[in-house]
């Protein structure tokens, strides 16, 4: 089972996952996280993003779940 058909049993409906297959991206419209859980990444990574130092540009920053065990476990 693919990752497609795991997330569709639980959240897109059929129209959603088609549109994904033919263009590769899907909008979804309604929150991912409960707001307090958002709030507390958006806290987080805001900082990291105050926090970087001088000349380093925040692109480096694209995966930041990858080096940051905080954004894996919803801080």
């Amino acid at each position: 089972m693919d990752i497609v058909e795991k997330t569709k049993a639980g959240r897109l409906d059929d129209k959603q996952v088609a549109f994904y297959r033919e263009q590769g991206y899907l909008i979804y419209p309604e929150a991912v996280f409960p707001e307090v859980k958002f709030l507390k990444l958006k806290t987080h990574f805001e900082a990291k993003l105050a926090s970087l130092p001088s000349g380093e540009r925040p692109e480096g920053m694209d995966v930041p779940h990858f080096t940051d065990p905080r954004f894996s476990n919803g801080c």
